[in-house]
């Protein structure tokens, strides 16, 4: 009698349109499996600050240190006023290099990683983070971009470090811990 009287409780007496948000909201919701890793670093990454960004070495510092206390350890970190390496952005370098975005970058993008990986090895030999003066100071941005040169894909989890979508994103390392 008492399950009678729960199941006549909790449904409702008529029928009702399933809500077409739904699905969408599960969608975005959980993501299925693990964060996927491109390659590691074989050492610590030492990381190259431009100069055009050096305003917001701390907010980059910051996301740096948000990784280290994750697990991942980083190199030096130095400020470039001069080397072909912020100059010229076709210039490799065993590192991160950090720098605002060149000719023709999509500035639909708040930032972008470009992330080099050795495809035997799997061991990451560059990246450099191409990010807007606006999306620097912007939450979780630069943490993101990080992720990506520490070799993370995007992973669809709503509220994940790495979700493709900054307004979906969050601060969820599922994953992410070294």
């Amino acid at each position: 009698m008492l399950l009678l009287l729960l199941l006549l409780c909790c449904t409702s007496p008529e029928p009702t349109e399933p809500d077409r948000a739904t699905p969408v909201e599960l969608q975005n919701a959980f993501a299925l499996g693990q964060p996927a890793q491109l390659g590691r670093w074989a050492q610590p990454p030492r990381i190259k600050i431009c100069e055009d960004v050096i305003l917001h070495r701390r907010r980059i510092v910051s996301a740096i240190l948000w990784w280290a206390r994750m697990g991942y350890d980083f190199g030096e970190i130095e400020v470039d006023t001069s080397s072909d390496i912020c100059l010229k952005p076709d210039t490799s370098w065993d590192g991160i290099v950090v720098s605002l975005p060149t000719s023709g970058y999509d500035y639909s993008f708040l930032a972008m990683t470009e992330t080099a990986v050795d495809r035997g090895s799997r061991v990451i030999t560059g990246a450099r983070i191409y990010i807007r003066p606006d999306s620097i100071t912007k939450e979780r941005v630069m943490e993101h971009e990080f992720g990506h040169a520490l070799g993370w894909q995007h992973y669809p989890q709503k509220y994940h470090m790495m979700h493709p979508e900054h307004d979906l994103g969050g601060y969820d390392t599922k994953g992410l811990r070294k």
